[in-house]
């Protein structure tokens, strides 16, 4: 039973990721960046939505489904795609919340069913949960056991139908299994794989009956495609400011062994530093540091933590120390690009102007392919406090061509003629 339950943690998490499979009813085409959303229609913001969801890209699926929910929050489908990313995030009150909507506009919708399945699952309720993915399959196939099914169904229904039908099959076989009933749920398995090809938890059932082929070297696969998928999920929690998920991501991350646990040591600190628990974070990168001593990104976050508490000098030292061992450059602004602007600015902070403009100037030329205002704001305040007020403001207007708004140097600018 342990080693089902080794199973459920490790399979099951990334076929819960992908449990609007209703959804993909539609096709995409948009990339779901967040930019401008209130600029999109609903559906546009949906379909965006969705195409995020189904590379993983939870934040930004998160986002669009909300603004499509605020644009038009009695559709069904809105309501569905951005319950599907509360329960990714853990959310289960919200998602709970919004299955509650569900239920008062359509409780026989197949998504409100199987929102309430995977929901109930979640919370571990599996007496209910198992109702429910029986419920989903009787849906599914009352259809296809019409006349009419599926010649005269449209092709994007069938292929709904069959999502729905693969998805209760999916979650009846992992109640099997978690009840130790193997036979039972291999036949569910395979049945959800003959439902549907498009199933976006397709690959958790291969890796689910993989695992009752060979129990050890399943296992040993579907951790490390966890663990790979959830690394880039666990970053982009933390750069969309989802601050508790990222930080419990980081946290399983070692809980399931993941390889690179340095890494996941410091995704914590980094975490408690962005929300101002310094003596925390430190002691993070120092346990990041004794898993390995040659981990030069939690030395560099050392600098982090005594320049985010305004100790400059102790920052100059820190960061100073590192500077050889930096990446030589970056293609976009990553850690070695915040190590250099904190270093310019904690020499610009003590009043060394001259040793801030040699690290602004060398984070100017750090990467290849973009030029950054941040670094030429930096320059222009480094020159002007040396009294070269003519190339401070020059590096002013190199900056806000690229930023036009941004207020550091728009307010070094406007010094420059004082």
């Amino acid at each position: 039973m342990a080693r089902v339950r080794t199973l459920m943690t490790v399979v099951t998490l990334a076929t819960m990721a992908g449990l609007g499979v209703g959804i993909g009813g539609c096709q995409t085409t948009e990339s779901g960046e967040v930019a401008a959303i209130s600029n999109f229609s609903a559906e546009s913001n949906f379909e965006a939505g969705v195409s995020a969801f189904e590379k993983n890209d939870i934040p930004n699926a998160h986002v669009r489904a909300a603004a499509a929910y605020s644009q038009s929050p009695k559709t069904k489908k809105y309501i569905a795609l951005l319950a599907w990313t509360l329960l990714k995030q853990n959310k289960l009150s919200e998602a709970g919340g919004l299955l509650k909507e569900m239920n008062e506009i359509d409780p026989g919708y197949p998504e409100t069913i199987q929102l309430a399945a995977w929901l109930a699952y979640m919370e571990k309720d599996f007496a209910f949960a198992e109702s429910k993915f029986k419920e989903e399959a009787v849906w599914a196939d009352n259809h296809r056991r019409r006349p009419e099914y599926p010649r005269r169904y449209r092709a994007s229904d069938v292929n709904f139908i069959g999502k729905i039908r693969a998805d209760a099959a999916n979650g009846l076989g992992l109640l099997a299994l978690a009840r130790g009933d193997n036979q039972t749920a291999r036949r569910f398995f395979e049945e959800s794989l003959n439902a549907s090809a498009d199933y976006l938890g397709r690959s958790d059932v291969k890796a689910a009956l993989a695992w009752l082929d060979n129990p050890q070297a399943a296992q040993t696969a579907a951790l490390e495609q966890n663990c790979a998928a959830g690394r880039d999920v666990v970053w982009k929690n933390f750069q969309a400011g989802l601050y508790s998920q990222a930080l419990a991501g980081f946290k399983e991350r070692i809980s399931i062994n993941c390889p690179q646990k340095e890494e996941s040591l410091l995704g914590q600190g980094v975490v408690e530093l962005a929300l101002g628990h310094y003596d925390v974070a430190d002691k993070l990168f120092y346990q990041a540091e004794a898993v390995n001593p040659n981990y030069v990104r939690a030395k560099v976050a050392h600098g982090a933590v005594a320049y985010s508490q305004k100790k400059y000098k102790e920052a100059i030292n820190l960061y100073s120390a590192q500077l050889p061992n930096l990446p030589p450059s970056e293609e976009a602004w990553e850690w070695g690009s915040n190590a250099l602007n904190n270093l310019a600015w904690s020499y610009y902070f003590t009043k060394d102007y001259k040793n801030a403009a040699v690290i602004f100037e060398k984070l100017a030329g750090y990467h290849e392919r973009t030029t950054f205002a941040a670094p030429l704001t930096g320059q222009g305040w480094a020159a002007l406090r040396m009294d070269r007020k003519d190339e401070a403001r020059e590096y002013f207007e190199k900056a806000l061509k690229i930023t036009p708004n941004y207020g550091l140097a728009k307010q070094g600018f406007m010094e420059s003629f004082r």
